[in-house]
């Protein structure tokens, strides 16, 4: 399986590493992510001015590349530019240090990252962490790496049907009071 793997912290965030870590045994992992913070991004893109993409130093085996625009702008180069020979067959975007609930969704660059993939017909999904107080860094976060993989195999196994977006929100206690924030078909 191709994933690709963004977000909006940036690409050096660690919930970003953390995702793509747990994503890594199911497949082939790119990250394609901004190259810098881009949280409330919605689903921007960049119109007047050409994209800037530096390819990072690897995590293992997961290739990196860095785009100095929006979450969307990032997802879009990756499948239609960088990846355009491999099409990723799943998005997966987070992990999201912060709670994406609510009227939030539609302000925040994870989940148009994860929009963008469902645009171009890929399933895709984005995943946030939600806590109390200062999230514990999602690196840590054991199960919610093992949702994160769990969805992208079901994401993967169901890319036959309709493309989807599905938004998961953790919190920090643990996956038995996790839920649904979005599923879009």
């Amino acid at each position: 399986m191709r994933i690709l793997v963004s977000n909006d912290d940036g690409v050096e965030a660690a919930g970003l590493r953390a995702l793509a870590e747990a994503l890594q045994p199911l497949g082939e992992v790119t990250v394609v992510a901004p190259d810098r913070e881009q949280s409330a991004a919605s689903h921007s893109i960049s119109l007047h001015r050409p994209l800037r993409i530096e390819e990072l130093s690897p995590w293992g085996a997961v290739r990196r590349f860095a785009v100095d625009g929006t979450p969307t702008d990032a997802v879009y180069v990756g499948v239609n530019h960088l990846l355009r020979d491999r099409r990723p067959e799943v998005v997966a975007s987070g992990i999201n240090r912060g709670a994406n609930l609510a009227m939030d969704v539609l302000y925040s660059g994870t989940v148009a990252a994860a929009m963008e993939g469902t645009v171009m017909g890929l399933p895709s999904f984005a995943i946030s962490l939600v806590g109390r107080g200062e999230p514990r860094p999602p690196a840590r976060d054991a199960a919610q790496r093992e949702r994160a993989a769990r969805q992208a195999g079901r994401s993967a196994h169901h890319s036959h049907r309709q493309a989807q977006l599905l938004g998961r929100g953790g919190p920090e206690i643990g996956p038995s009071r996790s839920r649904v924030l979005l599923d879009w078909r």
